[in-house]
């Protein structure tokens, strides 16, 4: 039986000067979990984002654009993978420019030492704005990916 369980996380990482410890810090998280084995990719989302100018701003589950503007060098994006992908197999994009991945932190929802997904925090800073931010993941297995796309003023 598959059911979801809500997950706290609270990892302090610093690498935003002006966030440290807020990057993965209270996200909740909401994935199915895994059983006895890896699970496939089920869902992929942006859950936060940290700027300079637009500080942090938090997103909601299907929520397809930022309604702040984040603009400046100081820019990172925090995505969240239900299933086994996330790291180094994952792609991202924002404008066009691949982005690079400063932390990978697996998610255990129901506490049973098997990993259920993963978040990422991504660096964007200083490429173009007011454009899209596109994020793929692939399952390990073999059986697919998911991505999804926001518009960031």
């Amino acid at each position: 039986m598959r059911f979801f369980i809500t997950f706290l996380i609270m990892w302090n990482v610093g690498f935003a000067a002006n966030f440290q410890g807020y990057e993965f810090n209270d996200i909740s998280v909401r994935c199915p979990t895994a059983g006895k084995k890896a699970p496939q990719v089920t869902r992929v989302e942006v859950v936060r984002i940290l700027s300079n100018g637009g500080g942090i701003e938090n997103f909601d589950y299907g929520q397809t654009r930022s309604y702040q503007e984040h603009n400046d060098d100081e820019f990172k994006i925090v995505t969240l993978v239900c299933g086994y992908g996330g790291g180094s197999r994952d792609f991202a994009t924002y404008g066009g420019a691949p982005s690079k991945i400063l932390a990978t932190r697996e998610i255990d929802t129901n506490r049973d030492g098997i990993v259920d997904g993963f978040l990422t925090l991504w660096d964007v800073g200083g490429k173009i704005t007011g454009t899209q931010f596109f994020y793929q993941s692939p399952s390990v297995d073999g059986s697919g990916s998911k991505n999804v796309t926001i518009f960031i003023p």
